[in-house]
């Protein structure tokens, strides 16, 4: 058993260590300038502080995600298509049925949101959009909801994975997008990645 006694004589820049260990006398020796140069409680009060705040980050943080889907993750409430990749995309349809839709919409959500927030659909009443014949689908961007993450995520990939959903989903070849908040971004990706699939309104009213 050790045990380590620092004392600090006032005025000097010594430390004392008084070694006791078990059985044996304490012996007492300095050591001149080994700790106590200009400055070292300053970095020592420092060293403190960001630990101490390490410990309640650490003790405040939330837990790490879990995977829906996954054996200890949330389940699955709605449906989802699985990509090229393995992942999974999450989606959700509002209007009348793809078969029957002349227009049908693919809606992207924007940031801290999910596929539910589609203002597009919760805002339009639902005789114009049966009188119209509009068939919208939004969908979890990865890592939201219940779609899985993609680590590897580029704004190109996030085309590939727009162009996936229309595939299995059956859309046809064009499709209209319409992006809320940052989802305008990702409307974008799908211009700039696969423009030949995306239909232009010719006017709007």
């Amino acid at each position: 058993m050790k045990l380590i006694k620092l004392l600090r004589l006032q005025d000097l820049n010594i430390i004392w260590f008084a070694h006791i260990q078990f059985g044996h006398s304490p012996g007492i020796f300095p050591v001149h300038h080994l700790f106590f140069q200009k400055g070292f409680f300053k970095k020592l009060r420092l060293l403190f502080i960001m630990g101490f705040l390490a410990s309640v980050s650490k003790a405040f943080s939330p837990p790490p995600p879990k995977i829906c889907g996954s054996p200890d993750g949330p389940p699955i409430t709605s449906p989802r298509i699985k990509l090229h990749d393995g992942r999974h995309l999450s989606y959700t349809e509002h209007g009348v049925s793809k078969d029957s839709a002349k227009y049908k919409i693919i809606f992207i959500h924007g940031y801290n949101s999910c596929k539910e927030y589609n203002p597009l659909a919760i805002t339009t009443s639902l005789d114009l959009i049966e009188s119209l014949r509009v068939y919208i689908v939004s969908f979890d961007r990865p890592g939201y909801g219940e779609s899985d993450p993609n680590p590897n995520r580029t704004l190109k990939s996030f085309a590939s994975d727009v162009e996936e959903l229309a595939d299995q989903l059956e859309l046809g070849s064009k499709f209209y997008l319409v992006g809320f908040s940052m989802g305008g971004q990702l409307v974008w990706s799908c211009l700039k990645y696969i423009p030949q699939r995306v239909q232009i309104p010719r006017k709007f009213s």
